[in-house]
């Protein structure tokens, strides 16, 4: 499309209720520099919409749309704050190493470790390095049903779509036999009703969906890290993997592969595969909704 014919479309759908068309807009309006647009989007009641919006306009303006940035660290999304601290690196104003602090001991007082990616930049901003980082103590107990599934309890969750997604659903069984610790902290993220309303909020057909952290954000997750648990088991089609931000990182978000994807097989941990309902999960869109997670009943399952 023309740059002349995009320009209006991008104007009218900046509107959009739905957020995720609104991510698009801000990115398009990125690569047509249209800079009133992406100070609009700067300002939108969502994280992912700013920061989609802050890192075009970063690159468009460089450190000239400073101010935008320095009002959005005091947000509470994950993917804007973080945006905007890596836009504000660098930047000639003698106040953002003092506002960047501040918002990092805010950050860091979550005591979420997942939430790493957000401190660091704020840090970076600051002028401070990585290593001032203060995560949370990492969780040392034995989950419940650990040792269960590690000796081969078969336990399963049901996944109910939202109603706007179709109300379908797919059921996936653990696999303690490979992963015992993160499968049983998996099951008590479900049980305390972690993922209920949650979504999936990446969808790369022919590779993965991806879903189930607060926020439809890969910033934000599970307070406490969940530690890799690499196997022999392989990210086959079907399999479900934890989603991680380096070694040690996972941060309680699944990802189903939609087609073998043994590439992944070195880095990330298989906690469960789809047993029944492939079909659903093959028709999931980006943005749809998770209503539950629930273990399913074994009573239910004979």
């Amino acid at each position: 499309m023309r740059p002349a014919d995009a320009r209006p479309r991008v104007i009218a759908l900046a509107v959009h209720r739905q957020w995720q068309v609104r991510t698009y807009v801000a990115r398009a309006a990125g690569v047509l520099a249209d800079t009133a647009t992406l100070r609009r989007l700067v300002r939108d009641s969502n994280a992912n919409v700013q920061e989609a919006a802050i890192d075009a306009l970063a690159k468009v303006s460089g450190h000239g749309d400073d101010t935008l940035f320095v009002t959005a660290l005091a947000g509470s999304g994950a993917p804007a704050v973080r945006a905007a601290a890596v836009a504000l690196k660098g930047s000639p104003r003698a106040d953002v190493a003092t506002i960047a602090n501040a918002a990092f001991e805010r950050w860091a007082a979550h005591a979420n470790a997942s939430e790493r990616d957000v401190r660091v930049a704020l840090l970076a901003a600051a002028g401070r390095p990585a290593s001032d980082d203060r995560p949370p103590p990492p969780i040392h107990e034995l989950p419940p049903r650990a040792i269960a599934l590690a000796l081969g309890a078969d336990v399963r969750l049901r996944v109910r779509l939202a109603a706007s997604a179709g109300g379908g659903t797919f059921v996936v069984r653990l696999r303690g036999d490979a992963a015992p610790m993160m499968a049983a902290r998996v099951l008590a993220l479900a049980r305390a009703h972690y993922y209920d309303g949650t979504d999936w909020h990446r969808v790369e057909h022919d590779f993965v969906i991806q879903g189930g952290g607060p926020g439809s954000s890969e910033y934000v997750g599970a307070p406490s890290f969940l530690r890799d648990e690499l196997s022999t088991v392989p990210h086959l089609r079907g399999t479900v993997g934890m989603s991680t931000r380096g070694h040690d990182t996972g941060d309680g978000q699944w990802f189903v592969n939609l087609k073998d994807n043994r590439r992944l097989d070195r880095d990330y941990t298989v906690f469960a595969e789809v047993v029944e309902g492939m079909d659903v999960v093959d028709d999931i869109l980006e943005g749809d909704g998770i209503a539950t997670i629930e273990e399913v009943d074994p009573v239910v399952r004979q």
